[in-house]
């Protein structure tokens, strides 16, 4: 396929995700939610409890996001899990879906039996997380890594 051709896709292709998403309007935003496990750390509790995001944050989240089919998608990745969550609701194409972001750069939407997985793995979104993606061998710096 021709360079130029391919660019030109690129480039819609990145301008159809951006102006999909730019109708996502935040209609509410619950607390951050501590996931009880097995081995309970305070420093994870407060970490947690810290751990807010405003409604652009959730915005820029999701449109600096990549969609998953399948939540296996994400776990094949380079993607961690944080026992910590916000969650809210949200219209996107004057739907309502219930999203869920883990502090470790994932989320999802749901609404009835659909469910959109993402991953937010650009740089941008290391500093709205406590665990930002690992992929670029990210080891301090901009996101708030703890260990």
């Amino acid at each position: 396929m021709n360079k130029n051709i391919r660019w030109l896709m690129s480039l819609s292709l990145i301008f159809f995700t951006s102006f999909c998403l730019a109708d996502i309007q935040i209609i509410k935003i619950n607390k951050s939610h501590y996931i009880h496990v097995v081995q309970n750390s305070p420093i994870d509790i407060d970490l947690c409890s810290q751990w807010s995001l405003s409604a652009e944050q959730v915005k820029k989240i999701f449109s600096l996001s990549e969609r998953y089919e399948n939540q296996s998608d994400i776990m094949e990745g380079y993607w961690l899990w944080f026992p910590c969550t916000i969650s809210g609701e949200l219209i996107h194409n004057k739907k309502k879906w219930h999203f869920s972001i883990n502090a470790a750069a994932t989320s999802e939407w749901t609404r009835g039996k659909e469910t959109r997985y993402f991953g937010c793995a650009k740089e941008a979104c290391d500093d709205m997380f406590i665990i930002p993606y690992m992929k670029r061998d990210y080891i301090s710096g901009g996101g708030k890594l703890i260990w």
